[in-house]
């Protein structure tokens, strides 16, 4: 007997694939689980084979990094926050050192980097935010060497007590003199030539109300002759503060 072919084209397989799936779809549950289990057991290695596969590739997946990844911004703002606690108290200690030896009562004190300097004037990162206001009285190294000279809301000037536009009343040998720069040194020309005067004598900044309430040294007397006008003293004062080595300044406050 002739084997016959049987053949099915395209129409009549998609045909007979779709009513097969419509019996699975509607079939009762009992025999779709059942079926679904004869076909995990048939194809049971090769299913296996493949989740081992899987799970391979995803475990060598570097999972310490991710974490460290994850974690990196919390490193960062704790380093963020130890270095802000780092500088309050550095802060403090330049505040806490200032009262000690000045105590000024009632007085706050502002200290400030120094962002730019000239022989005249100074730069400062503290301004009208941190309550700075013009003629405040600036220190370094425990000495005066200037004031308050234009406020921005972060930023503030310091005219230096070596600019021309600088004058103070100051204190030498128990007499009152106006001290003035001239761009590069500052000078007393307002004092008698009656006035003992003598080399390493000690110039202060007098009191001022509002804004200063005790004597502070400004320099002390490098060189001393007779000015132009022969009943003065032309008076050169070294600034009690190496000016051009300061880093941070300090500001009081009433």
């Amino acid at each position: 007997m002739t084997n016959r072919k049987v053949r099915f084209n395209k129409r009549t397989l998609f045909t007979w694939l779709l009513l097969a799936g419509f019996i699975v779809l509607f079939s009762p549950q009992a025999i779709t689980g059942k079926f679904q289990l004869l076909f995990a057991s048939a194809f049971h290695w090769p299913l296996n084979l493949t989740r081992n596969l899987m799970l391979s590739a995803v475990t060598s997946q570097p999972v310490g990094g991710n974490a460290e990844r994850a974690g990196l911004p919390y490193q960062n703002q704790i380093a963020n926050l130890q270095a802000r606690v780092d500088e309050v108290e550095k802060k403090y200690q330049q505040v806490a050192g200032f009262r000690a030896k000045h105590p000024f009562e009632g007085a706050k004190f502002i200290t400030a980097n120094i962002t730019r300097a000239t022989n005249s004037e100074l730069i400062i990162d503290s301004g009208q935010k941190d309550g700075l206001i013009d003629g405040l009285f600036v220190f370094g190294d425990n000495g005066v060497i200037g004031t308050i000279a234009g406020v921005t809301a972060y930023t503030a000037k310091v005219r230096l007590i070596t600019s021309s536009s600088c004058k103070l009343e100051v204190k030498i040998a128990d007499k009152s003199a106006i001290l003035q720069g001239d761009g590069r040194n500052i000078k007393i020309k307002t004092l008698p030539k009656t006035c003992p005067v003598q080399i390493g004598q000690q110039v202060f900044c007098q009191p001022k109300p509002g804004l200063l309430n005790t004597p502070i040294i400004v320099g002390t007397v490098s060189e001393c002759r007779l000015s132009e006008n022969p009943h003065l003293w032309d008076i050169t004062v070294t600034p009690a503060a190496d000016i051009s080595a300061l880093n941070s300044v300090g500001i009081i406050k009433y």
